[in-house]
């Protein structure tokens, strides 16, 4: 750049200055806008929602969270109902119990007729009645059964959640009882 380049560029600079006193000074509202910062924008970390960058994981963390102890808490109140049973459920599983007492388990016939169930008290039930079972010539004898069984909690339909507390056999054929 030559001398006369730089007069000019100088008288250049020296001209916007006055200009831009000159703006100042005449328009009031320029001043005050002039003064008031706006905090910059960052449209790169900016979704357009309000939201900062990163709340979306922690937020989806705690709904995720939330939704767990929801199932944990809905489980445990099923849970709570699974521990009330009724006549019919302690009488299927009697039927399960003494079915393992038979040499032909599958052969057993249960006269439902003859079924007597009562709640003895803290989940014991007392669960009377008649079946007919093969024996080992393929005859069906008639045995009337006394069984009592405790309900532990849990599942109903699992005999492990069941106990057999006492009970007896009687074979009316051979007028035996056999005690468990």
């Amino acid at each position: 750049m030559n001398e006369n380049g730089k007069k000019e560029f100088e008288e250049f600079l020296k001209w916007k200055q006055e200009k831009s006193n000159q703006t100042d000074s005449s328009n009031p509202d320029y001043q005050i806008t002039k003064n008031v910062s706006t905090p910059p924008v960052d449209n790169a970390q900016s979704s357009g929602f309000g939201w900062k960058s990163g709340c979306g994981i922690g937020c989806l963390g705690v709904i995720i969270l939330f939704l767990i102890l929801a199932a944990i808490g809905g489980n445990s109140q099923k849970q709570a109902g699974n521990d009330v049973v009724d006549w019919s459920e302690a009488s299927v599983m009697s039927e399960q119990f003494l079915k393992e007492l038979m040499k032909y388990p599958d052969d057993v016939e249960f006269i439902k007729e003859s079924r007597n169930v009562s709640e003895e008290g803290g989940k014991v039930f007392k669960v009377t009645g008649r079946m007919k079972a093969n024996n080992s010539f393929g005859q069906a004898v008639p045995y009337t059964y006394n069984i009592r069984i405790k309900y532990n909690g849990g599942d109903w339909s699992s005999k492990y959640n069941w106990s057999r507390v006492g009970g007896n056999l009687y074979n009316e054929a051979t007028q035996e009882f056999t005690e468990f």
